[in-house]
Order: C-alpha cells, then structure tokens, then sequence
C-alpha cells in the first residue's frame, strides 16, 4: 500500500474551533469555558460537541492535559488542556486549508429565524 494513500487527519467544524480556543487559552483551558466562548462566538454549541471534540483531538494527540483546577463553587476538579506541537501544526495547515475563522451569518442565523 502506497504511504501516501492516507491523508493526515486535520479537524474541522467544531474540533477546529476547539483547537483553536485551546491554543488561544495556551495550555489553560477547560471545556466548560470553551463551550462558553463558542456558544457567544458561533451559537448554538454543547457540551457535548465540546467533549466530544476534546477527546477526539486527544486521541489523534493534538491536544493533551496539562494539569487540573478546581473549580470554587462546585468543588469538580477541571481538567486543564493545551495543545502540542502536532496540535499547532494541525491549526495552521487548517487555517491554511479552510482559509481562517470567519463566521457566515446565513449559516447559522437562517434556522434561527
């Protein structure tokens, strides 16, 4: 089989905004707070979009804990994620790929109405 048949894997859609956000928060991220910022950015955005995105990142290794933060009011230990140097490189060739960030106000607003 030719090393060549498989692509690398780069994220898109919700992955791709998590990665970027965890590289924006540099290594102090948590998901709660990223679904915070993504529901004000783009609207519409889980919990579980988030998590989901989380671990599938992790595994394909471009993101990894960096530690825990305990949260004041509730106790529940945070977990703290930052991206690794595959993670960095992934968000640029996507940003290369996919041309940036930019949000299309008749995607998302059109089933709103």
């Amino acid at each position: 089989m030719d090393s060549d048949y498989h692509k690398p894997f780069l994220p898109k859609g919700v992955p791709l905004l998590v990665l970027e956000q965890i590289e924006k928060l540099e290594g102090k991220a948590w998901a709660g707070q990223i679904t915070r910022i993504l529901a004000e950015r783009r609207g519409r955005t889980t919990s579980p979009q988030v998590t989901t995105a989380i671990h599938r990142l992790r595994d394909y290794g471009f993101i990894e804990r960096t530690g825990e933060a305990d949260a004041a009011k509730s106790g529940i230990k945070r977990k703290l994620w930052g991206t690794t140097d595959k993670g960095k490189t992934a968000l640029q060739e996507a940003v290369k790929l996919y041309g940036g960030f930019q949000r299309r106000p008749d995607m998302y607003d059109q089933a709103a109405s």
